[in-house]
């Protein structure tokens, strides 16, 4: 057992983890319920999504399942359909630092009125309902390279390449190119809709058009590359999991370099070395997102 091969997956960006989740237990790769999740990532995407589906109506075609992740799902609130669907009853969030004030809680997953489509969570036991038969329950931790886990159960190693090195400046800026007309109607008109609604838009003009630019809040400066520190956090990280004695049943791995959270022009040499470094604890079946669903049709 010990010398079995597990089975990697690379994506591009996170959301496609809950197609790879759902076809692994489609194909008993891990079991449907009661695993423990390791999510290795800058942020915790434990956010709720707003449902155009029921969770309830995903079957065992991969097509649908494929649609539903693309048309539902994004990169920050994936996790949280996967804990309703009983996928996960523990979470570990590694970051290389935690805000103070994050604490371990037991999460409450429901939707009203037992439809997987409009989800809650909460810590209120009561409020989610102690009998509710649509209440599923995960334990969320938060952790760091210098603590110590005991994980018994199956484990699904879960990497985002965001980190080793987080480029917040461009992850958290959007931008649409807009006409000249729109351009000049956000900066003239007093009550624009978008300008008067806050947040943080606000429109450029550039040598190649124009553009409405939104940033999700405050943005953490991006540090400098330094091709050393992230070779060191990849050496820890890898390291960590070898000394609790962790063999994942399933890994995947996310580059998020379309979403701009991780450099383009460093994704791959991350990715590469991520996977050397695993490549030499673990013999691993690599298989890259696309070549899985060419195999079924799917591409």
């Amino acid at each position: 057992m010990g010398d079995s091969m597990i089975p990697t997956f690379i994506m591009e960006e996170h959301y496609e983890a809950f197609f790879i989740w759902r076809y692994a237990v489609m194909n008993q790769l891990i079991p449907a319920t009661r695993n423990t999740l390791l999510h290795v990532d800058d942020h915790d995407d434990l956010n709720l999504p707003l449902l155009k589906s029921s969770l309830k109506e995903i079957g065992t075609d991969l097509r649908d399942t494929l649609l539903f992740t693309r048309t539902n799902l994004g990169i920050g609130d994936f996790i949280l359909p996967a804990v309703y669907q009983g996928l996960f009853s523990d979470i570990y969030w590694m970051r290389r630092e935690h805000h103070r004030l994050r604490k371990d809680r037991m999460l409450n997953m429901f939707s009203a009125q037992g439809e997987g489509r409009r989800l809650f969570v909460t810590e209120n036991l009561f409020q989610a309902g102690l009998l509710n038969p649509d209440r599923k329950v995960a334990n969320l931790y938060h952790i760091t390279p210098d603590r110590t886990i005991s994980a018994s159960q199956t484990v699904i190693l879960d990497i985002d390449l965001d980190y080793f090195f987080c480029d917040y400046q461009t992850g958290e800026t959007f931008e649409v190119q807009v006409t000249e007309r729109e351009y000049r109607a956000f900066h003239d008109h007093p009550y624009h809709r978008i300008r008067i609604c806050g947040g943080f838009v606000r429109a450029e003009e550039r040598d190649d058009g124009y553009y409405y630019l939104y940033q999700m809040g405050p943005i953490p400066e991006t540090p400098k590359f330094e091709v050393a520190e992230v070779e060191r956090r990849i050496d820890q990280l890898t390291a960590w999991v070898r000394e609790q004695h962790i063999r994942p049943a399933l890994i995947d791995i996310c580059r998020s370099r379309f979403s701009g959270y991780t450099p383009s022009e460093h994704w791959q040499w991350i990715e590469n070395r991520v996977l050397n470094n695993l490549q030499e604890q673990f013999p691993l079946t690599v298989t890259y997102l696309p070549e899985l669903l060419n195999e079924h049709g799917l591409a």
